[in-house]
């Protein structure tokens, strides 16, 4: 099975902004990076209901970050979108070979994820 769904390009999932820090020096996670994920999980259940993917098996993910500038680097998006796609197959992450391609867009700028079992 094979699906691609397409997020917009949101900072929050960049591993740079994944973490927050409170007052009294504990971290915890960031609630935009939080709706972010569940916004792609929430596409990827949409699309494909979570009995269709192996536990077992092997996932391929080709990730393509459209950055609207240099700024941000597209490997510091694969945590938190990997964990999203965790959410959305019900796989663990252990089971991906992941592939990030960076490519720039300042008009549009999103993260496609093709995901094949």
């Amino acid at each position: 099975m094979t699906i691609t769904i397409t997020a917009d390009f949101n900072e929050n999932l960049s591993k740079n902004n994944h973490w927050m820090q409170n007052k009294h020096g504990g971290r915890f996670k960031n609630p935009k990076t939080t709706k972010a994920q569940n916004d792609i999980a929430w596409q990827i259940k949409s699309q494909a209901h979570q009995s269709v993917w192996s536990k077992d098996a092997a996932m391929v993910i080709e990730m393509t970050v459209y950055r609207p500038n240099k700024k941000w680097d597209a490997q510091n998006f694969v945590d938190s979108c990997s964990d999203a796609i965790e959410m959305g197959t019900g796989v663990n992450d252990s089971k991906y070979t992941v592939h990030a391609i960076p490519e720039y867009d300042k008009k549009n700028p999103r993260i496609e994820i093709r995901i094949s079992q």
